[in-house]
C-alpha cells in the first residue's frame, strides 16, 4: 500500500457502502480516514488497511464538479476508444 497523505482520497474496500473517504491524518503507522457521505470516521493499521485509491468507473457517468451545483462533466477512462 502507497502512503496515505491527508487530503487525498480512498475507499474501503470492506465496507464499500461508507463511499469515497478523505485521508485526515497518518500517524504512528495508523490511518484516519473521514467518510462524508456516510458521516463516518475510520482508523486502520497501514499494513492491513483495506484501502485503495483506484475506483472502477464505467465510461460516461456524469460527476458533478462543484459543491453548489451546475458543473458538470462525462468520465472517458484513460486509454478509452472514442
Amino acid at each position: 500500500m502507497e502512503q496515505p497523505i491527508p487530503g487525498q482520497r480512498w475507499v474501503s474496500d470492506s465496507e464499500p457502502e461508507l463511499g469515497l473517504g478523505m485521508v485526515i491524518k497518518q500517524e504512528f503507522g495508523r490511518v484516519h480516514v473521514h467518510f462524508p457521505a456516510a458521516n463516518e470516521q475510520r482508523q486502520y493499521a497501514l499494513k492491513s488497511a483495506p484501502l485503495r485509491r483506484e475506483v472502477p468507473f464505467s465510461r460516461g457517468p456524469l460527476f458533478d464538479l462543484s459543491p453548489s451545483g451546475g458543473i458538470s462533466a462525462a468520465f472517458d477512462p484513460i486509454g478509452a476508444s472514442p
